[in-house]
């Protein structure tokens, strides 16, 4: 689909994503049947003067709806105030949710969520990257559309696969 980039696909559905000056549509579409769904409403986030944004697609089988989330952080001044956000949207809906449970400041992930059992899942760094930065996961449950953090383990070593 010319315009959008794809955030995912789950049971054969995918889903893009579209930058408009206003914020982002969604539009979900099935390659086998050719069936393509009509965009979702605009997704805008605070003013700021940057803005990092990331998405995740997956499916909630309690309900039997496919869910995008997204996640925002935006710098609000130059003195790197920034204020971290989390909207989902499912299949049909006709507005984008609040999510609650988001951790304020996260270094996100150039990569967007791992769908994983009814899970969204991304890697994070917490706080400011720095030498002693805590690596963790966050993941939103899609039936509850509630998000978490798992820390791993102590001993755990983490490569960074780019590098290879």
């Amino acid at each position: 689909m010319p315009g959008y980039h794809l955030v995912g696909s789950c049971n054969g559905l995918h889903c893009g994503v579209s930058e408009i000056p206003e914020g982002y549509r969604v539009c979900f579409w099935n390659k086998a049947t050719r069936v393509i769904s009509i965009e979702s409403p605009t997704l805008s986030f605070s003013p700021g003067i940057g803005r990092r944004t990331m998405f995740g697609f997956g499916y909630d089988p309690s309900s039997d709806k496919y869910k995008v989330v997204a996640i925002a952080l935006t710098m609000l001044s130059l003195d790197v105030s920034q204020k971290t956000e989390m909207k989902v949207y499912s299949a049909g809906d006709s507005s984008w949710r609040n999510l609650k449970g988001f951790p304020v400041l996260w270094t996100l992930p150039k990569v967007g969520g791992v769908y994983l059992s009814g899970t969204l899942n991304w890697v994070v760094i917490k706080g400011k990257e720095t030498i002693h930065s805590e690596i963790v996961i966050i993941y939103v449950d899609l039936e509850k559309e509630a998000c978490r953090s798992l820390f791993l383990p102590d001993d755990f070593c983490f490569v960074d696969t780019n590098q290879f």
